[in-house]
């Protein structure tokens, strides 16, 4: 399994970077806009890094796609950049040592080789709630692993006019192809709230009013739109709640698996 970091705008908060183990960042990449790519290499900016330079059209959904593209490996693992990592330790969440990361990644891969299309790691807010191990037909967050001859076989694929609610979308592709996800609530991960860089640069009110019109027109009976706020930025934008688990039941069972 390879990992990629989609970054922009962070070149001095490499966050995830900088807690994944060594033997990780061996076959992680942080995927860098064309633009970047000098601040990277600058002086006193090397932290050991493995750039890709990505020079395709604006915004998350088309980065992700060219990733799924690449095709360097039969499974990736995607992160956010800004991921703070836990784990639980007797029934506690607590920070994630280097060692409980190790464990966090080889599980997902393990689960992708097995035949799952698509893992990702629990939100940290929300996680003491779910005492199981793991949750299947749910949402993914910050960490998107995939199967990519499942995906390939879907037909699935990142979505530009949902960007920034593209992995809500491909989520929703898989589970409505009768794909079952799986999601370890073992381990956490969090971010700082729409910091600076990222999609927050782009994220107005009125994208993410077209996102989630968008979404919600290609996944009928599953996505209604609400009005959220809390975002320093967006003080009221246009969201979505989601049915996760009915996008699974209400298409049958594909030969895909």
């Amino acid at each position: 399994m390879n990992v990629y970091i989609p970054t922009r705008g962070r070149p001095e908060r490499q966050r995830t970077w900088a807690q994944l183990p060594w033997d990780w960042k061996r076959q992680t990449w942080l995927v860098v806009d064309a633009d970047e790519m000098e601040v990277y290499a600058r002086p006193g900016n090397s932290e050991g890094y493995q750039v890709l330079v990505y020079d395709g059209g604006p915004g998350i959904a088309q980065k992700r796609q060219w990733i799924l593209e690449l095709q360097a490996a039969p499974h990736v693992l995607m992160l956010d950049d800004d991921l703070d990592f836990c784990a639980r330790h007797g029934g506690k969440l607590e920070r994630a040592s280097a060692g409980d990361i190790a464990i966090c990644l080889e599980l997902l891969a393990r689960w992708l080789a097995e035949g799952i299309a698509h893992v990702g790691i629990s939100a940290r807010a929300g996680n003491n709630r779910v005492p199981d191990p793991y949750v299947e037909v749910t949402r993914q967050y910050a960490a998107m692993g995939y199967n990519l001859d499942l995906v390939a076989n879907a037909g699935a694929a990142f979505e530009p006019a949902c960007d920034p609610m593209e992995d809500f979308d491909m989520t929703l592709q898989l589970l409505e192809a009768g794909l079952p996800n799986r999601v370890t609530y073992d381990y956490a991960v969090g971010s700082v709230a729409n910091a600076p860089g990222g999609c927050s640069d782009y994220r107005t009110a009125e994208r993410m009013q077209q996102a989630a019109t968008t979404l919600a027109g290609r996944h009928p009976g599953v996505v209604a739109l609400t009005t959220k706020r809390g975002w320093n930025n967006l003080p009221e934008r246009t969201d979505v709640e989601i049915a996760w688990k009915k996008a699974f039941r209400q298409r049958a069972q594909t030969t895909l698996l």
